[in-house]
């Protein structure tokens, strides 16, 4: 004879009611971003990886990202699953799993943050090869958010572990000691990005322009550089405001830093796309960098660091003479 079940208390349903919205976006979003990176593949595959070594390096971090964010979200999918079971007469011991596969989700959550964040700077790197005090900038930047990141992972890992006191650590606001770096270093990598399109439409738009219409093709993929990077800064504040209570229920706030994981994943996958928007089938991997590179060199002055000591000539220019001044040519892929 089966053993009846009693009722389920209000108080066991509703974290499961809560979970139920994180899931489905997490199903809805990896199954968007599988279908970026499938394109993303297509597209930088099809240029010719071994003709620039970037695509290659790219084509790594598409293929890191889209792995990380379908082990999270096996994981993540699962663990609401059978803590949906485990509600039957007979529940089973799942404590240990459920700590693992959260632990495993806490680290691969934080990877694909910094690495989404490294694609930042490192556009904004690209972009200022001449400029050794906005770099010395960027790489203190992500030497403080790698450094916070390890901290907050780590303490985050021992109290899930039981091995340090959740009391001590809730006053060390480990959220914040995370996303501030984050969201800092986005912000400033992408201010200096801006501030590229700007020197780019102040001294050198004229000079592309002579290359018969790789002007507006440049600059809107520096534009679209700019508007991404806000547009992921301004996801990264919200993420920041969730840790306030700011949002209407605790529903909304975890699913939100659910799709965070996943807009951080989606970005530079969507990035690769939107540039391809841009272009015909023939350049479509090919960056602005690469097409401002073949009609512009960047000749630095005496000194360097200032956005005044460059000075930008086209290759047709007389003021441009091999034999008398230092030419640096530039090959950048920025997606």
């Amino acid at each position: 004879m089966s053993e009846a079940s009693g009722p389920v208390s209000e108080g066991t349903l509703m974290p499961l009611h809560q979970g139920f919205v994180p899931v489905a976006c997490a199903l809805a979003l990896g199954g968007l971003q599988t279908g970026l990176a499938a394109q993303s593949f297509y597209i930088l595959v099809s240029g010719g990886i071994r003709r620039v070594r970037a695509r290659a390096h790219i084509l790594a971090v598409v293929v890191l990202l889209w792995a990380s964010s379908t082990v999270f979200t096996v994981l993540y999918v699962h663990s609401w699953r059978l803590r949906l079971r485990n509600l039957g007469p007979k529940p089973n011991d799942i404590h240990a799993f459920l700590v693992a596969a959260d632990l495993a989700n806490i680290w691969i959550a934080r990877l694909i943050y910094y690495i989404s964040g490294a694609i930042v700077v490192w556009r904004a790197w690209v972009l200022w090869p001449y400029s050794r005090t906005i770099r010395r900038i960027l790489v203190l930047c992500t030497a403080v958010t790698l450094a916070s990141g390890l901290t907050d992972v780590i303490i985050t890992t021992l109290v899930n572990l039981d091995v340090y006191p959740r009391e001590e650590a809730s006053k060390l606001n480990l959220g914040l000691l995370m996303s501030i770096p984050l969201l800092a270093t986005n912000a400033i990598s992408t201010f200096f990005i801006g501030l590229k399109v700007w020197y780019y439409r102040r001294e050198v738009k004229a000079f592309i322009s002579k290359c018969g219409g790789l002007a507006p093709t440049v600059e809107n993929i520096l534009l679209l550089l700019v508007e991404s990077g806000l547009l992921y800064t301004v996801f990264w504040i919200l993420y920041v405001l969730s840790d306030y209570d700011v949002f209407p229920d605790a529903i909304f706030q975890d699913t939100w830093q659910i799709v965070v994981i996943y807009v951080a994943a989606i970005h530079p996958m969507a990035i690769i796309l939107a540039v391809t928007h841009h272009r015909s089938h023939e350049h479509a991997i090919k960056s602005g960098a690469e097409l401002l590179s073949k009609s512009v060199h960047f000749v630095p002055q005496n000194t360097v660091g200032t956005v005044s000591d460059m000075r930008f000539h086209s290759i047709d220019s007389p003021a441009v003479h091999p034999e008398s001044s230092p030419m640096h040519k530039e090959t950048f892929t920025l997606v």
